[in-house]
């Protein structure tokens, strides 16, 4: 009867039960060590989200030179595994890992989609297998399995979900650093206030509500979908611009469904060519920004956000190839890899299909 602790085993049961009670197994002893130097390893001090410094570049391999000296989990919604933050040794730089899982291929080609519209949004890199479970060993216990020589978390123990063989073995990626503030802070009122700030913001939002559309990713502003927005998917990251984050797409296959969400499509294109202040579409943005910043939009500043949408709806009606996008999607994943993980779940004809109803609008 084997010990499950240790290596020793037992005649009988009732020696292995002497063996267990007496508090000299070296395999519990072991484990009580170690948890006991876990309560006892620092946390790490630094405000990621005020402090942290953006990496300039993803390339390479920051996890082995100049290696990570802390890092921040950020649980993520219900179903979400959320994302590490880490900060670099020596240029105290921060990147974002993120580990894989079937959505992380609509998010890189959304990333793909909107780099190519012009909007905004973090910079993503796919890691190879093998690179990912490196960069996740080293944000979870990169020289030794003691829990003294893990890099420190801002929470205790938070980096602990990296070292299990199933995350490492999922794959991820890298992406860069989005520093600001969502829609919820205080200093977004101050932000759409000001004639400086206001106007270039305001066509952000504009463009990223045309990317949303086009995309049919629901899951920001409630410009032609049936909720109240989420505020937690736009990130301030200068006095003057505004990132998309966690964004992904769902494609309809229903033709009523498709008929029905294309006819939202061109009443909200519709609204922004026309600059109808008070159409259906535009006054849920409007009351979305209000609820959160407790400012009403004038008219000039419903002018910007529709030239944003327009401007971008145009590109993406006459510049954008997402085959093109796709392919590239496919290209990263495979090569890392992967193979096509994901890919199959992006629906190119009917993200087509949104393109053309773009078209015969703008």
């Amino acid at each position: 009867f084997p010990c499950a602790e240790c290596s020793l085993t037992f005649p009988n049961t009732v020696q292995l039960s002497r063996h267990m009670i007496s508090g000299t197994c070296e395999g519990q002893l072991k484990a009580i060590a170690e948890a006991h130097a876990k309560q006892e390893q620092p946390l790490y001090e630094f405000d990621f989200f005020n402090d942290g410094r953006p990496r300039s570049s993803l390339d390479g391999s920051p996890w082995q030179s100049p290696g990570f000296e802390g890092g921040h989990h950020s649980a993520g919604g219900l179903g979400s595994l959320g994302v590490h933050f880490v900060r670099t040794k020596t240029d105290g730089d921060v990147l974002v890992l993120k580990q894989g899982d079937r959505s992380t291929a609509t998010e890189y080609f959304c990333a793909r989609v909107l780099e190519k519209l012009q909007v905004p949004c973090p910079k993503m890199r796919v890691l190879s297998r093998r690179a990912w479970a490196a960069a996740a060993t080293a944000a979870s216990q990169p020289f030794s399995p003691s829990p003294l020589h893990m890099i420190p978390y801002t929470v205790q123990g938070a980096g602990e979900v990296l070292a299990g063989a199933r995350a490492q073995e999922a794959g991820g990626v890298m992406q860069s650093f989005a520093k600001g503030f969502t829609l919820k802070d205080p200093r977004v009122k101050d932000l759409l206030s000001h004639p400086s700030s206001a106007p270039s913001i305001l066509r952000d939002l504009g463009a990223m509500a045309a990317a949303d559309m086009l995309l049919n990713n629901f899951d920001r502003t409630p410009l032609i979908w049936d909720h109240e927005g989420n505020a937690n998917n736009f990130m301030f990251v200068t006095d003057n611009h505004v990132a998309a984050i966690d964004n992904s797409t769902a494609g309809i296959t229903n033709e009523d469904g498709i008929e029905r969400y294309l006819g939202r499509v061109q009443a909200a294109l519709q609204e922004a060519l026309q600059h109808d202040a008070q159409g259906k579409h535009t006054a849920k943005v409007v009351h979305f920004i209000e609820k959160w910043t407790g400012l009403t939009l004038d008219a000039d500043s419903i002018r910007a956000f529709h030239d944003g949408l327009v401007d971008t709806a145009r590109r993406a009606a006459h510049d954008l190839d997402l085959t093109r996008c796709w392919e590239e999607s496919f290209d990263a994943f495979s090569s890392a890899d992967w193979g096509a993980f994901g890919v199959d779940l992006i629906n190119v004809p009917f993200l087509t299909t949104v393109q053309q109803s773009f078209q015969a609008a703008v």
